[in-house]
This record gives C-alpha cells, structure tokens and sequence, in this order.
C-alpha cells in the first residue's frame, strides 16, 4: 500500500495514481477537497482534528482519524508520498 498524503484543497495528478490497494490521506486544508466528487479508489482517510477545526462533516464514505491511526497508516504503508503545491 502507498499512503498519499495531501495537504492543499488542490488536487494534484500525483495522487490520481493511488489505486484500489492504497490510501489516501486529507490533512490540514485538503479537507476541504470532501465537499467535492473525487473520483478515487483508494480508500479515504481525513484527519479528525483537522474537520473540527475547519467545522466540516465526515462523509460516510471516509474515515477520521486520530493522530495515532495517522502513525498506523503511515507504519502500514510501504510508501508514503506528500502531496502538496
């Protein structure tokens, strides 16, 4: 599995590679990218504290996270790649 990590409300072309066995982290501002459809089939991740703070909603489809289950993904992972412009 590769961990995309994104950052930005930018949606780069890198983390169009993730595929169906990867993940895809939203940190800080790139939360604000679940307001949009994102065509990605890698499974979704958003940092909890990061929604809170910005008063955003998880979507069913994605699943927050604690600083701790961000530690797991990225031990998990045998990539992880940051995604930010």
């Amino acid at each position: 599995m590769k961990l995309f990590q994104l950052t930005t409300a930018n949606w780069p072309a890198l983390a169009g590679l993730a595929g169906a066995d990867d993940a895809l982290l939203l940190r800080q501002d790139a939360v604000h990218l679940l307001r949009q459809a994102m065509p990605v089939p890698a499974q979704v991740y958003v940092l909890a504290q990061d929604l809170a703070a910005r008063g955003l909603d998880c979507p069913p489809a994605v699943t927050a996270i604690d600083d701790s289950g961000w530690v797991q993904l990225c031990i998990e992972a045998e990539q992880v790649i940051l995604c930010h412009n």
